[in-house]
C-alpha cells in the first residue's frame, strides 16, 4: 500500500514537471461565472480538459447524458486538487448525491472493478487559484453509464467546485450546460444562487417562525377569544410561503425528489396544503355540546399539523446543513440553536399548559 501510494505521488509529481499550463488554441467556456473557466481541445481520440477556479479546495467537471436538462446525478466527472504543489485529480461516476459507499455516490471508477481513463498533466495553486489539467480518451474504457462518449454535437455538462479538497458537497458552487467539444459551442445554466437563498428565507420564515407560532396559539391560547384568527393568520401567510418557496426550488433544481432534503420538502408541502380544509371542517363541525373531541377531523389536524412543523424545522436545517455548511457555518449554528429554543419552548410550554388545563384546554 505504502509502495502503491509513492508510486502514484512520483508519478503525479513527474506529470506536472514534465507538463505545461499552455492553453493555446483551446477552445472555453465559462462554466462558473466569475468563478471556473473550462478549456478544452480534441486531439486524436483523446481530449485535453484545462479547468481554472477562483478557489483552493477541490474541482470538478463532468460529462451529463442529458443535454437539455444536465445534471449531477449519472454523470462521468473528473474531480482533482491541488495539494502541496502536486495536482491529483481521478475518473468518477456519480450515480447520487451522496459520498461513496459500496458502489454507490460519488465513486471513482477504479475503487469498483472500472478504469481509471484520467491522466493529470498539470496543476498549480497559486494566490487562491487552482488550475488543472488532464486528459481522457473520447470513448472511455467502460460501457455506458460509467464512462459517456465525447462526440460531435451538444452533450450536458456540470462543474463544481468545494471550499475544501476533501470531496464534500460543493454549496451553492456548480453550474451546469451544454456543450459540444468539436465546435465549442455552449449554453450556460441561469446563476441560481438568488434563487436558492429567497427559497431559504421563505422556508425558515415558515417553518422557523409563522407555523411553529400558529400551531402554539391553537394549542395553548384557546383560553382567549382572538386565538382562531390569530392562528388562522398565521397559517395562511406560512402555508403562502411554502408554496412560494416550492415554486422557487422547482425553478432552480435540474432534478426532483432524488434527496431527503427534497421527499421531506414534497411531503410539508403536502401536509400544509392538507392543513386548511382539516382546520375549516373542524372549526365547522364544532360544537359545545359533543362528548368529546372527534378523530376527523380534530385529531387528523392536530397530527398532520404537528407532523408538519417538526419536519419543516428539521429540513430547513438539512437544507442550510446541505447547501450552505461549507460557506456559512455560523449560520448553520445559529439556526440549530434557534431551532433547538423553538422546540424547548414548545415541551415546556406543553408541560405547563397540560399541568393547569388539563389535556383538551378546548374552547373554541
Amino acid at each position: 500500500m505504502i509502495l502503491a501510494a509513492l508510486i502514484l505521488f512520483l508519478a503525479s509529481s513527474l506529470a506536472q514537471t514534465n507538463g505545461t499550463w499552455d492553453v493555446t488554441g483551446y477552445l472555453s467556456v465559462e462554466a462558473i461565472q466569475s468563478v471556473m473557466t473550462v478549456y478544452w481541445k480534441v486531439d486524436g481520440k483523446n481530449i485535453t480538459i484545462a479547468i481554472v477556479s477562483q478557489s483552493t479546495g477541490y474541482v470538478g467537471f463532468g460529462i451529463s447524458p442529458d443535454s437539455a436538462n444536465p445534471a449531477m446525478i449519472g454523470s462521468d466527472a473528473f474531480i482533482g486538487s491541488v495539494i502541496g504543489g502536486v495536482a491529483s485529480g481521478r475518473d468518477y461516476y456519480l450515480s447520487n448525491e451522496a459520498t461513496c459507499f459500496q458502489g454507490d455516490g460519488v465513486c471513482d471508477d477504479s475503487a469498483y472493478g472500472h478504469k481509471d481513463d484520467v491522466t493529470v498533466l498539470y496543476g498549480d495553486l497559486i494566490n487562491g487559484v487552482t488550475r488543472i489539467k488532464y486528459t481522457r480518451p473520447l470513448v472511455g474504457s467502460d460501457a455506458a453509464p460509467i464512462d459517456i462518449t465525447i462526440a460531435d454535437g451538444s452533450v450536458g455538462f456540470v462543474a463544481a467546485y468545494g471550499a475544501s479538497t476533501a470531496i464534500q458537497y460543493h454549496s451553492g458552487g456548480r453550474n451546469f450546460g451544454s456543450v459540444n467539444f468539436i465546435t465549442g459551442a455552449a449554453t450556460i445554466a441561469a446563476d441560481t444562487t438568488d434563487l436558492r437563498a429567497a427559497h431559504g428565507f421563505l422556508m425558515f420564515f415558515a417553518w422557523g417562525f409563522l407555523l411553529p407560532l400558529g400551531s402554539g396559539v391553537a394549542r395553548w391560547a384557546k383560553k382567549f377569544g382572538w386565538w382562531f384568527n390569530i392562528h388562522r393568520l398565521l397559517q395562511s401567510v406560512g402555508v403562502l410561503a411554502t408554496v412560494a418557496a416550492f415554486v422557487l426550488a422547482v425553478e432552480f433544481s435540474t432534478s426532483h425528489f432524488d434527496t431527503p432534503h427534497k421527499i421531506i420538502g414534497l411531503t410539508v408541502l403536502c401536509l400544509s396544503l392538507i392543513q386548511p380544509p382539516l382546520g375549516i371542517l373542524a372549526d365547522k363541525w364544532f360544537s359545545l355540546n359533543r362528548d368529546g373531541t372527534p378523530v376527523f377531523p380534530d385529531y387528523v389536524h392536530w397530527f398532520f399539523g404537528w407532523s408538519a412543523v417538526i419536519l419543516g424545522l428539521i429540513n430547513v436545517a438539512i437544507g442550510l446543513f446541505v447547501f450552505y455548511a461549507n460557506q456559512y457555518v455560523a449560520l448553520v449554528i445559529a439556526y440549530i440553536a434557534w431551532a433547538s429554543l423553538v422546540a424547548i419552548i414548545l415541551i415546556i410550554t406543553t408541560i405547563v399548559m397540560l399541568a393547569k388545563y388539563g389535556a383538551s384546554g378546548e374552547s373554541h
